[in-house]
């Protein structure tokens, strides 16, 4: 098998594996985000981050374990070198991600203290 083909594989069977978990779980999640969240939109978008995480995160990881530069793969520059920018990317992405959450999680903290009539979500 190619180092080229071994790769795809890598990359491809967990993140399979990650759909298939987050299609597994995606309605009960749903359901709990709705009870916490209070109402249904907020419980979509946490729903969409929480999926979009988790793929992200298991490519991450995948992308993570790639030989390094121990020669191995040294007929193989480019597709080390693609992957490797498409590893940096999915961090990039991850931490963009991690920065939108903390963002919102205190703009939703005012929000719920400055009115407070309304139930916490």
């Amino acid at each position: 098998m190619s180092p080229s083909v071994a790769m795809l594989a890598g990359v491809v069977l967990p993140s399979a594996l990650s759909v298939a978990i987050v299609l597994f779980l995606r309605q009960p999640l749903f359901n709990l985000l709705v009870e916490l969240c209070g109402n249904a939109a907020r419980a979509q978008f946490w729903a969409v981050f929480s999926v979009l995480f988790t793929m992200l995160s298991t490519v991450f990881g995948v992308l993570a374990s790639l030989p390094g530069s121990d020669g191995s793969l040294a007929e193989y520059r480019g597709l080390v070198l693609a992957l490797t920018l498409v590893r940096a990317g999915v961090l990039g992405l991850l931490m963009a991600l991690v920065a939108i959450a903390f963002i919102l999680l205190a703009a939703i903290r005012k929000y719920d203290e400055a009115d407070p009539r309304r139930p916490a979500a």
